[in-house]
């Protein structure tokens, strides 16, 4: 080989190498956590607005055609779509022209639009938040959550974390929406769905659970999707003494157990520990903040769930144990107010309450009864 073929050789390779630089990018985006919720900035048409990052949504989501500027008129199409209550309905489709999340631009986002009437839509209204980014926006790249530091680490390169320590999880994708394998009582192991934008711990459904004691029952509905809550049943709560993910053991929680086709777990694990989510390769990496052989999460249910209806926060479901239940709170229930103050024009003021304090929900019956209760 002559001098000449040399120097174009070695100049092609290290053209090569610079471009390979330049195209993989690391972004470093800030994220906030608060009631459960990944929420980060995302810029469109110039204005920030917060999205939530929710990987059990296999595409985005608007909350109404009017939540950003979108240009009138603009091209849109219809879907079928379920949602977390297993409601199904034929639902807009339309897509954002540009966004900027970071330094990433993002051409012709496909989002659906939630009704206006979406029972979400009123807890995300309490939050500014203006929509969801589902899993598909990074199918192929890698994303590094790390909710004590507030910082969400996106990269092209899906195996730029994959020499860093933790408990390695392989997982398997269903329209772009991961899924995990858990491991519960006598190491059942079943498929779970890993759901961010789900603000809990684990749900779980009743026919895994059938060695398991009850601690209480009631009958009512404690989750809702953006087309209304779910139907009524017969709900358990149980005690789990400890699951294991991918070998990383989580001890003494408290869950539900329902009808449901699909296991979820929750973004509150994300309180414990860093997440590494590499998409490409199918692998996640979970980085607990403190591990002594396993991580004791001891959650408490609250005696009532309230869901907001349009109108009105409502009792859903109480637990048929709790002080709540023998004071004659019942579902159908509607908060007026919390510490004698009227909220009935401001439901924002239980979605934000102070939860390490103590308050009185005063609940008005159907038939006009009032009970006060300790939330």
């Amino acid at each position: 080989m002559n001098n000449c073929s040399f120097r174009q050789l070695l100049t092609a390779i290290l053209l090569f190498a610079s471009l390979s630089v330049v195209a993989t990018q690391v972004d470093t985006i800030p994220i906030t956590f608060s009631h459960g919720r990944i929420m980060l900035p995302v810029e469109i048409g110039g204005q920030s607005h917060l999205f939530v990052f929710d990987t059990g949504c296999s595409c985005g989501l608007l909350f109404t055609d009017e939540a950003i500027s979108l240009k009138k008129g603009g091209l849109f199409s219809f879907t079928f779509v379920s949602d977390a209550a297993g409601h199904v309905k034929l639902t807009k489709k339309r897509s954002i022209p540009m966004m900027r999340i970071g330094n990433m631009d993002v051409k012709k986002y496909r989002v659906i639009v939630s009704p206006p009437s979406s029972m979400m839509r009123q807890e995300y209204d309490c939050q500014d938040i203006v929509g969801c980014i589902g899993s598909d926006l990074f199918k192929k790249k890698s994303v590094k959550i790390d909710v004590r530091h507030g910082e969400m680490i996106v990269s092209d390169d899906a195996r730029l974390f994959s020499n860093e320590s933790g408990f390695r999880i392989p997982f398997e994708t269903d329209m772009h929406v991961p899924y995990v394998m858990v491991k519960t009582h006598s190491d059942l192991e079943r498929r779970y769905m890993f759901d961010t934008g789900f603000p809990g711990y684990i749900t779980v459904r009743k026919k895994d659970l059938e060695h398991i004691d009850t601690l209480s029952t009631a009958t009512g509905s404690t989750n809702a999707g953006i087309y209304g809550k779910s139907q009524d049943q017969q709900i358990a709560k149980v005690l789990l003494d400890s699951i294991s993910i991918g070998g990383c053991v989580f001890r003494d929680i408290t869950t539900n157990v329902q009808r449901s086709n699909t296991s979820s777990i929750g973004s509150l694990f994300l309180k414990y520990g860093t997440l590494v989510i590499d998409y490409g390769h199918r692998e996640m990496i979970y980085q607990p903040y403190e591990y002594d052989g396993g991580i004791t999460i001891g959650n408490q249910y609250h005696h009532v769930v309230l869901m907001y209806d349009g109108k009105h926060y409502k009792v859903t479901l109480v637990w048929e144990d709790s002080e709540a239940w023998r004071n004659g709170v019942r579902v159908g229930d509607r908060l007026t107010h919390i510490d004698g103050i009227n909220i009935e024009d401001n439901p924002c003021a239980y979605f934000n309450l102070d939860t390490t304090k103590k308050h009185v929900l005063t609940l008005k019956s159907e038939d006009g009864a009032i009970v006060n209760y300790e939330f």
